[in-house]
């Protein structure tokens, strides 16, 4: 399992959080609460916001290998931004740790 954690301040009302490139299961949690689970199928999950800075965490458990047929040698895991409302401006730093 890998642990992306950010600090990202999410705008007042309801937004999507968008997991743009996600090939694994996610579990996604702010400040503790679980929001959801995202994965390639769909990467999207509701958030609210209220405009303060919360703790995001995206806990992104390994489903197995690829070791057959055409996606082989494709990478796994979470690849790509996470982002509110899938405007690259609101982007989310990805720090990762290993657990």
């Amino acid at each position: 399992m890998v642990l992306h954690t950010a600090r990202p301040r999410i705008p007042a009302g309801e937004h999507r959080l968008v997991l743009t490139d996600v090939r694994d299961r996610a579990l996604v949690f702010s400040d503790g609460t679980v929001l959801g689970v995202a994965d390639s199928g769909d990467p999207e999950l509701p958030v609210r916001g209220t405009g303060d800075v919360v703790r995001l965490e995206v806990l992104v458990e390994n489903l197995g290998r690829v070791n057959y047929g055409p996606g082989i040698g494709r990478h796994k895991g979470l690849l790509g931004p996470v982002l509110v409302d899938r405007r690259t401006g609101c982007a989310i730093p990805r720090r990762t740790g290993t657990t």
